[in-house]
């Protein structure tokens, strides 16, 4: 019986702390639902658009970071105060950002008659698709964008 009591004042003690603890910003993840819905929902029109690319392969690449870009800002429309108080978002959107950049680079060694081939930039010696899957949203990094074509 004894235990029993002791079970239950530490379970009703502990409740008012819960609420505290569930409205804690966990630092791998997006979880803040205005940036996690707009992110969501950016990313699957980007996808869309990424899939439907076809034809001559600068242009392709040209036109896929167009999408992913076009998916960036619209995550960014939620606010920049938002997206620094959810703390994996901004490196999130780097992240994008910085396969983006990799990508034109690589479009104009292309068009330049360069063929340097194709590695997904890292970070801390892992490809950066990695942490942006690490971020719990559903938006996977299309294979168009890894491949770098």
């Amino acid at each position: 019986m004894t235990r029993v009591l002791i079970a239950g004042a530490a379970l009703v003690l502990g409740v008012p702390g819960f609420p505290a603890c569930a409205d804690h910003d966990r630092p791998e993840l997006i979880d803040d639902p205005v940036v996690a819905d707009a992110a969501e929902s950016a990313c699957a029109a980007m996808a869309r658009e990424v899939h439907a690319v076809v034809g001559d392969p600068v242009q392709a690449i040209r036109a896929r970071n167009d999408a992913v870009v076009t998916m960036i800002d619209a995550v960014r429309a939620v606010g920049e105060d938002r997206i620094a108080d959810d703390r994996p978002a901004a490196e999130w959107l780097a992240d994008w950002r910085a396969l983006v950049d990799a990508r034109a680079r690589h479009a104009d060694d292309l068009a330049a008659g360069r063929d340097p081939g194709w590695v997904v930039p890292a970070h801390d010696g892992r490809p950066i698709t990695e942490r942006m899957a690490a971020v719990s949203l559903d938006c996977a990094v299309p294979p168009e964008v890894t491949e770098g074509r």
